[in-house]
């Protein structure tokens, strides 16, 4: 699985972890699809750290997903994960990779919090030969 894959995984069994993988995993979305509103991103940095962000929006208007992926960013800086990624790279899916990256990120953070729910191993990055 890649790295991206891997990610959503993870963010779908923090969120629904009585969910088969096949149920979430291949609903026909793209990594971006599924986490552009920022609603999933809000919801997972909730179960971590119960209450960290009070409102999410769940339309699909352009401002409300804006201020839903920073009111995670944010919440992610409070939680001492530094962001990796800018709005336009989620939003606009102009990179993918680095929004991963602070999945990640927050998978780490979570589990030196000694969170209780899934996992996340460290990505493996090999060099082309």
């Amino acid at each position: 699985m890649d790295t991206e894959g891997a990610a959503r995984a993870w963010v779908y069994a923090v969120l629904y972890p009585q969910a088969e993988p096949s149920e979430v995993n291949n609903d026909g979305r793209s990594f971006h699809e599924v986490l552009q509103s920022g609603v999933l991103l809000c919801k997972l940095l909730n179960r971590i750290s119960p209450g960290m962000i009070h409102r999410i929006k769940e339309t699909d208007k352009a401002w409300d997903c804006i201020e839903n992926i920073g009111n995670y960013t944010k919440a992610c800086e409070k939680l001492g994960v530094v962001p990796t990624f800018d709005t336009p790279d989620l939003y606009e899916n102009k990179n993918m990779r680095v929004v991963a990256q602070n999945i990640y990120s927050l998978a780490r953070m979570a589990r030196s919090k000694r969170f209780a729910g899934p996992l996340l191993a460290a990505p493996v990055y090999t060099m082309p030969v």
